[in-house]
């Protein structure tokens, strides 16, 4: 039986009331939370699906049944006979139960109540790729209507160029999104706009207050400094004790007397602080000198308090006068836009994870009344107990939900979470709720209830671990940095020592300092020296309860962002070291995931065949090429698909021409065919999840790819794809099409799998190691910047505490309102706060072993560096110094400064007499590098005296060596092209200037997007009515695409009328017209493949043997008739004259032949390009053509 603590027995047992739990990391918070669920079904008789159990992740809400079901198993096993049918029972409702995330609880709360919220009952979640198109109507169609309101438009014009509205676009959706995770959108609104209509005095406004608070704790701060500046003894040089005493006196004095005016109002207070100077020194004062940093302070410090009272009370006041009426337009214009983009989803039958909840809620909580309804009560009386994990994650609205969700008495919530790991504020996570909790809650006694309980025994890690933590944040987290005090409560204790562990010495924390230099500006080669270090040196880690020399694949390499971590490839494929980076690329271009994507499209239309061609040559069927060309010599014309048809027709019956097909491979395409039959019947009533499962079954492509090299990381890769379908495909194979084509158009879908590669490196950002934990972590990259960018520049901000706030255009530019001024401090300050958690999460993952690496100046300016740090630390770790540190290196070098055993870092930075923090037991392993030279690697003194090679053995391998892959030349031939990348091949256009900013604006559309309108209105138009009145046939076309989605309005309006008409007034249009009427055939859009030499293709001179390579292109038009073909390509280019166009196509135009001759019975006797821009067809003769064949 498990041993638990006295903590996490408590949070177990303890079942009369709510119970917040503060769970540190490793402290197995996962272990209670099913313990305790598990005795209220097996020892309470609480029904197994009266349990609800809110999860962050999917993947978190399966482990979390498993382990459940694992557990009422074993119970099962060990229980009388009399109990085991009660916990039968419970087995078997164990499956209904609501263990799941908030966004599928209030799904399914939604869908059951669908009548109550006058939604269609087959309402579901849409994916961001059908979604994106209906947001984007809704926005366009509220910013055409809000264009006419005044004060609207004043705000567009505020923030965008000339008629370009994208700011205010951009801003609308902004806010759309910061609301949908707010509990009472519409009150919020409400109060945003009102805070700008208060007429009061400055220092009273919502934003003044805290900006009058912010200016005297500045000031405050800079009176302390005078004092210790007045402490200071005489500076050498000229000072005198008499001279010295007066001017510290005079500066306190002036410095006192600034800080008192705060207390007399706003503009007191601003012109005190404008007119405040520090006296003028009778001598100077040594540079780097205490007095000298002293001063340095106090005056940063003052002119930061000057900086929180931006203007007047006067100009204040006039401010949100001209703003408030912009203020409540926007509200209003995105209420609208919500309500428009609402019900275009509503009649679409797709929602987003956000409306779910907003709608969730407004079933369990009446804004108006601001009170529970009574459905609310009703729902809240299925659940016996409700119980929340991660709930330091949870957003506002959630928070709501959970207390609409609670007994009358609110008595039976279980909240399990930790603080110091909210990492997820950009997705609106509220850590205030926790902490507002955690104080409202009484300290767990067993009796008064709601408490709240810690959990602070880490089971993960070693202690060394533990100690180098618990030092880093005692010093460094604080209400101010982090939200929370690392006291008692949050320090970790080993568990495992707690519970008599036989553990291994623990090692110090590894602290490399790599020395910046021009020709390496990051710290990846001293990373990929330490990990070899690390492994060559047999680093021991542990396996269960023995040790075993590190691998590779027990090392993490945890990085901020995502953005370098090809630099730390390239570092560690130097070393040889063996790594798997989560780059996060499209994951429909995954290797494992295109087969299966190309069979999911050649199913909806077995007529595409560049899909069908890759999928019956790809891994999934298999065939060679050949096979390509033999079903030609069944059938020349029509689609591939139609070729394998008469081909199985000609098999049936015994025709000699199923004989082009070899006997071998004719069995092997009967089963293919008879699998993609059955698949394509299947997938007609089917949802496209289902059906990709299918395909997996029948093909064994999973276990395929799953046996392969790195093959969990591939088949997981595989497996996201499969559940991003059965999302997107929940309508059928067609909409999972449509959504995969949307999806490649908006640059793909990234990849979210983060799995560990078996010996291999992991490298991962920190967000995404939240949950998992390494024998070894190495912490890289921890001098890049915060990134404040938004915070620091954007015109208008959101905050669910502090409102709206926006930028007012002046004289010289847009300039911070007061309300912008403290928005942009509060919300930096969360930031820092969100840095430090995210920097806890980090070093928390460490099972072993922790290793950081910072990157620090060049050798000459570290000692500099280090004394500007070590400036602050005089009085020990103080928040508000802390707090100007721009990067994760300055707070642990900063710590690392005030640690007994960093004697040595202290004097590089000059300050050996630095007040000293407790160890907390932790030791530390100090490393300096240059980031540019020869690190050392271990083992090079014994190669340098190993013995001389065996000379026979040099020889073959030498001859091993040298082998030569005689194929290798067809590595480099791609399986498919296209006829216009091989036409253009090895062209160069040079420079393009980009278009000026007038001609943007006249259409919104670029060239080639005028250029694409044309082919598709001349693709779609009904040739026919262009017989007698072609302008009235032009309007009557154009309102007819626009009207049924064919082509958009603004494609529809930069149609260029005059060069369309020229077009059916053509010989060329007459000869198109005649080729509609039978027997001869007009071909639209024709699509085809075949294959050309690969020596062809390449042209590079290379052997390729007989080796060939598909070619696939698209005609525009192809005109058939008894004897001869015409092939016909429409062109924009803005050429100036006909040559220019033959010279460039004509090579493609000549593909495009020899494909179609392939296919046709007839030669193709003609080619012809027609110009819009000439106004003009241009024929090429077939021997044209084949003068520019490559």
């Amino acid at each position: 039986m498990k041993r638990w603590t006295s903590q996490q027995q408590a949070a177990i047992e303890n079942r009369r009331g709510t119970l917040l739990v503060s769970a540190a990391a490793g402290s197995g918070k996962t272990a209670v939370l099913v313990e305790r669920a598990l005795r209220l079904i097996a020892e309470d008789g609480v029904d197994a699906d009266r349990l609800l159990i809110v999860t962050f992740t999917n993947a978190a809400a399966a482990e979390l049944r498993a382990r459940l079901a694992a557990g009422l198993d074993e119970r099962i096993a060990a229980a009388p006979p009399a109990q085991r049918t009660v916990l039968r029972r419970q087995r078997m409702l164990l499956q209904r139960a609501s263990i799941c995330t908030a966004d599928a609880f209030c799904l399914e709360l939604v869908r059951q109540n669908f009548f109550r919220l006058d939604l269609p009952p087959d309402i579901g979640v849409g994916d961001e790729s059908q979604l994106a198109g209906l947001r984007a109507a809704a926005l366009e169609a509220t910013l055409e209507e809000y264009a006419k309101n005044e004060d609207f438009a004043r705000f567009s014009g505020m923030y965008g160029r000339s008629r370009d509205d994208r700011t205010a676009g951009d801003t609308l959706l902004e806010l759309y999104r910061f609301l949908a995770a707010q509990p009472s959108r519409a009150s919020l609104r409400r109060k945003m706009a009102a805070a700008w209509a208060d007429e009061g005095p400055a220092e009273h406004t919502l934003w003044g207050k805290p900006l009058l608070a912010a200016a005297r704790s500045h000031a405050g701060r800079a009176v302390r400094l005078a004092q210790r500046l007045a402490a200071q003894p005489c500076p050498p040089g000229r000072w005198t004790g008499e001279s010295w005493a007066d001017y510290t006196a005079a500066l306190l004095q002036r410095t006192q007397d600034a800080a008192a005016a705060l207390e007399t109002g706003w503009d007191g207070a601003r012109a005190a602080l404008a007119a405040f100077e520090v006296p003028r020194a009778k001598a100077k004062l040594p540079d780097g000198s205490a007095a000298d940093r002293l001063r340095a302070a106090l005056k940063a410090e003052m002119a930061q308090a000057a900086e929180c009272l931006p203007c007047t009370a006067a100009e204040d006041l006039a401010d949100r006068r001209t703003a408030a009426p912009v203020i409540a337009a926007v509200m209003e214009a995105e209420e609208a836009f919500e309500t428009r983009f609402f019900a275009a989803k509503k009649d679409r039958r797709q929602l987003e994870f956000s409306d779910v909840e907003q709608l969730a809620l407004s079933l369990l909580w009446d804004e108006e009344k601001e009170e529970r309804t009574a459905f609310s009560r009703e729902t809240a009386a299925r659940f016996h107990t409700v119980m929340v994990d991660e709930y330091q994650d949870t957003n506002a609205l959630q928070g709501r939900l959970y207390d609409c969700l609670a007994d009358e008495t609110g008595g039976n919530l279980f909240l399990v979470g930790d603080i110091k790991q909210s990492i997820y504020r950009f997705r609106h996570a509220e850590p205030a709720l926790f902490q507002r909790l955690r104080a409202q809650f009484a300290p767990f006694d067993g009796k008064t209830f709601p408490a709240a309980l810690a959990l602070n025994a880490n089971f993960r890690s070693l202690p060394g671990v533990l100690d180098g933590v618990n030092y880093f944040f005692s010093a460094l987290m604080s209400p101010d940095l982090g939200e929370v005090e690392y006291n008692a409560d949050e320090w970790l204790n080993c568990g495992l020592a707690q519970a008599g562990a036989d553990l291994p010495p623990s090692p110090p924390v590894y602290l490399d300092l790599v020395q910046r230099e021009p020709q390496a500006e990051d710290d990846a080669a001293q990373v990929a020296w330490r990990v070899q270090q690390l492994v060559e040196s047999g680093t021991p880690v542990r396996d269960g309860d023995t040790l075993r020399p590190a691998g590779y694949g027990d090392i993490c390499l945890l990085l901020r962002t995502r953005s370098h971590f090809e630099d730390y490839v390239r570092a560690f494929a130097a070393r040889g070291i063996p790594c798997y980076a989560d780059v996060g690329a499209d994951l429909l271009s995954a290797p494992e995931v295109q087969p299966l994507a190309s069979l999911l499209r050649a199913l909806d239309n077995p007529g595409d065949d560049v899909q069908l061609a890759a999928v019956l040559t790809g891994p999934l069927a298999g065939f060679e090429m050949d096979l390509l060309v033999q079903l030609r010599v069944v059938q020349r014309t029509g689609s591939l698909y139609g070729a394998l048809l008469a081909w199985q027709r000609a098999r049936e019956g015994k025709s000699p021409l199923a004989d082009a097909v070899p006997p071998d491979t004719a069995a092997r395409l009967d089963d293919f065919l008879a699998l993609f039959a059955r698949l394509r019947a299947q997938a007609a009533g089917m949802e496209a999840g289902r059906l990709c499962e299918l395909v997996l079954e029948h093909t064994g492509w999973a276990a395929a790819i799953g046996g392969g090299p790195q093959g969990p990381v591939r088949r997981a890769r595989l497996e996201e794809f499969c559940a991003w379908a059965a999302s997107a495909g929940k309508h059928g194979l067609p909409a999972l099409v449509r959504a995969m084509a949307d999806t490649k158009e908006g640059g793909g879908l990234p990849q979210q799998t983060a799995e560990r590669t078996p010996g291999c490196v992991s490298i991962m950002t920190i967000h995404r190691s939240k949950g998992l934990e390494f024998p070894i972590v190495l912490l890289a990259d921890t001098a890049r910047r915060f990134n404040a960018q938004d915070i620091r520049t954007a015109p208008f901000q959101f905050h669910p505490r502090w409102g709206a706030a926006m930028q007012l255009p002046g004289p010289g530019g847009r300039y911070d309102t007061t309300a912008m001024a403290w928005l942009r401090q509060a919300k930096y300050q969360e930031l820092l706060g969100e840095e430090m958690r995210v920097l806890y999460v980090a070093l928390t993952r460490a099972k072993d072993l922790l290793c950081i690496t910072a990157l620090v100046p060049e050798q000459e300016k570290l000692p500099a560096f280090l004394s500007n740090l070590a400036a602050g630390l005089e009085d020990g770790p103080d928040p508000a110094f802390l707090g100007t540190q721009s990067s994760l290196a300055g707070w642990l070098l900063a710590a690392a400064l005030l640690h007994p055993e960093m004697q040595l870092l202290r004097e590089l930075a000059g300050a050996p007499g630095l007040p000293l923090l407790d160890s907390c037991g932790s030791h530390f392993r100090l490393t300096v590098r240059g980031a540019g030279q020869d690190l050392p690697q271990e083992g090079a003194e014994q190669a340098a005296e190993a013995a001389a090679p065996d000379e026979e053995l040099w020889r073959e391998l030498e001859r091993g060596f040298a082998w030569q892959d005689p194929f290798a030349a067809l590595s480099q031939v791609p399986a498919k092209v296209s006829v216009s990348s091989l036409s253009h091949k090895g062209e160069s256009f040079g420079w393009q200037p980009g278009r000026p900013g007038f001609a943007r604006r006249k259409t919104g559309l670029t060239g080639a997007q005028r250029g694409t309108a044309a082919h598709r209105f001349l693709q779609l138009a009904r040739l026919e009515l262009f017989r007698e009145d072609a302008p009235a046939a032009f309007a009557a076309e154009k309102k007819r695409m626009v009207e049924t989605g064919l082509l958009d309005a603004q494609s529809a309006a930069a149609l260029d009328e005059k060069r369309i008409l020229a077009f059916f007034a053509s010989g060329l249009y007459r000869r198109m017209l005649a080729a509609m009427q039978p027997p001869a055939r007009l071909w639209r859009e024709f699509d085809f493949i075949t294959s050309l030499p690969a020596a062809e293709v390449m042209a590079d001179g290379k052997d390729y043997g007989d080796a060939e390579v598909l070619v696939q292109g698209v005609a525009d038009a192809v005109l058939v008739f008894a004897d001869h073909a015409e092939l016909v390509d429409y062109k924009t280019d803005r050429v100036p004259d006909a040559g220019a166009l033959v010279s460039r196509y004509a090579a493609q135009l000549d593909h495009y032949r020899r494909a179609l001759e392939k296919r046709l019975e007839v030669p193709v006797s003609r080619c012809t390009i027609y110009s819009l821009h000439l106004g003009r067809e241009i024929p090429l003769p077939a021997a044209k053509t084949a003068k520019n064949t490559p």
